[in-house]
């Protein structure tokens, strides 16, 4: 049945046993990090240690969060941790990866479109209630912010957008909130991956900086702000 015959379907009964997954769309820029882990029982996702870790028991950890375009004013992290070694990366986020001729590393920091398609595995929130599986499938991947700004202006039902004056103003405020979302993942990452052991975040925090234009712009590892953040992960 077609999202067209769908639409005219006036007895729920029927909608009912044609069901229609309406996933969200969403623009913005891609922060992805990997790293080797374990599946620890009762804990979840640890740093893989050579010397206490069998290397059969070794997996790659992937982590993604999108930075929305300001003007979607979405309020909730669009992020996905998953690992490689799954059915869902192998047969859904990656394949969408490698159709734009990239690989996972050249993806990292791209502006894109992406969505949420259903792995066709259900679980049970902390409210009991069952809710559909959903994985990272990228849509669409742009040269630039202003391109994949305008982009979504092209698709956002007449949804208000800012004036050209009102986001030049804007524009040095809005570059570093992005950044500061992005610090945010850094240094989180770094936490999870080092131990956390001050020195170690440290040193992993001012790398993966330099990988980040976006945020060496406005932050470095002695900054304010990300001092304040990495003392927030040893607490």
């Amino acid at each position: 049945m077609t999202d067209q015959q769908q639409a005219v379907i006036n007895d729920p009964w029927e909608s009912s046993e044609n069901p229609v997954f309406r996933s969200g769309e969403y623009w913005g820029q891609i922060a992805i990090d990997a790293w080797y882990c374990v599946l620890a029982k009762g804990t979840g996702k640890v740093p893989f240690d050579a010397q206490a870790h069998k290397i059969e028991d070794r997996r790659t950890s992937i982590e993604m969060q999108l930075h929305p375009l300001p003007e979607q004013n979405i309020s909730f992290e669009v992020a996905r941790s998953t690992i490689a070694e799954s059915k869902d990366w192998a047969s859904i986020t990656l394949p969408s990866i490698k159709q734009f001729g990239l690989s996972l590393r050249e993806m990292n920091n791209r502006w894109v479109k992406l969505g949420f398609k259903p792995t066709g595995r259900k679980y049970t929130n902390s409210q009991g209630e069952e809710k559909e599986n959903t994985a990272f499938e990228f849509l669409k991947v742009f040269n630039s912010e202003a391109e994949c700004r305008t982009d979504y202006s092209g698709n956002s039902s007449g949804d208000a957008q800012p004036t050209a004056t009102e986001a030049t103003a804007n524009g040095d405020d809005k570059k570093r909130a992005t950044a500061l979302a992005f610090l945010k993942v850094v240094v989180k990452q770094a936490a999870d991956a080092s131990g956390h052991d001050l020195d170690a975040i440290r040193d992993s925090v001012s790398k993966r900086i330099a990988q980040y234009p976006n945020v060496a712009e406005f932050f470095t590892v002695d900054s304010p702000e990300t001092v304040e953040l990495i003392a927030e992960t040893l607490k």
